[in-house]
């Protein structure tokens, strides 16, 4: 594993261990030998998690729905199926890592769409991946630098389909802030107050239920809103 790319993370719901107080669960799924190998030791490297095991892609639903793990890192190259069509029945304490070599903007946006509340690159560490597994465990979202401008572009230039309904000013204040844009910056650039686009980022927050600007880019995906 290479270096990893910075990572953001915003608080979603509390579910799974962070509302139980209990070890996370973690699963790993992952083809590549020498790699599964690496994450698996990393994860039992730290006692704050409960390693539950290494799956095979083949039977990833069933096994998914077997051990009820609250966090499941898998490789999007191991699956056999579209991931929606796997993770679909998952539990919903169940939180999906997707690690992936790719960045093509339809194979991250699927990933989100169907599910996942962070996509990593192989070149992360195994450290940075420990990182994330804790950080999704307790509610928050992660979203790389890397794929951030990925997901601004989708938010700034679909249409929303179904689910919660943002306003377009919201949709713009949402895109900015998966840019990076600070509230002042986002005001600026909207030719608004700072405190009009913070009085945005309530409403489009409330709206989808989550709190913290990345949360609400990942629950967009999630929600439908975007293709």
């Amino acid at each position: 594993m290479g270096v990893q790319p910075e990572m953001l993370q915003s608080p979603v719901r509390a579910t799974g261990a962070r509302a139980t107080g209990a070890r996370p669960g973690v699963v790993v799924c992952d083809a590549q030998p020498a790699f599964r190998k690496a994450i698996v030791r990393a994860i039992q490297g730290w006692p704050e998690f409960k390693f539950l095991g290494a799956v095979g892609p083949e039977n990833l639903k069933h096994d998914l729905a077997r051990l009820q793990p609250h966090v499941a890192v898998v490789d999007h190259a191991s699956l056999h199926a579209d991931p929606a069509t796997i993770l679909g029945g998952t539990s919903s304490r169940t939180r999906v890592i997707f690690l992936s070599e790719s960045l093509e903007t339809e194979t991250v946006l699927a990933a989100y769409a169907a599910g996942a509340v962070a996509y990593l690159l192989k070149t992360s560490s195994a450290r940075q991946v420990c990182h994330a597994i804790a950080a999704v465990a307790r509610g928050e979202a992660v979203i790389p630098l890397a794929v951030q401008p990925i997901l601004a572009a989708s938010l700034h230039a679909r249409e929303p389909q179904d689910g919660p309904v943002l306003t377009r000013r919201e949709r713009q204040v949402l895109g900015l802030m998966a840019e990076g844009l600070t509230v002042p910056q986002a005001a600026h650039q909207l030719g608004l107050r700072p405190g009009t686009v913070r009085t945005h980022v309530e409403h489009l927050t409330e709206a989808l239920g989550v709190r913290g600007q990345k949360a609400a880019l990942v629950t967009a995906m999630r929600a439908g809103l975007l293709k």
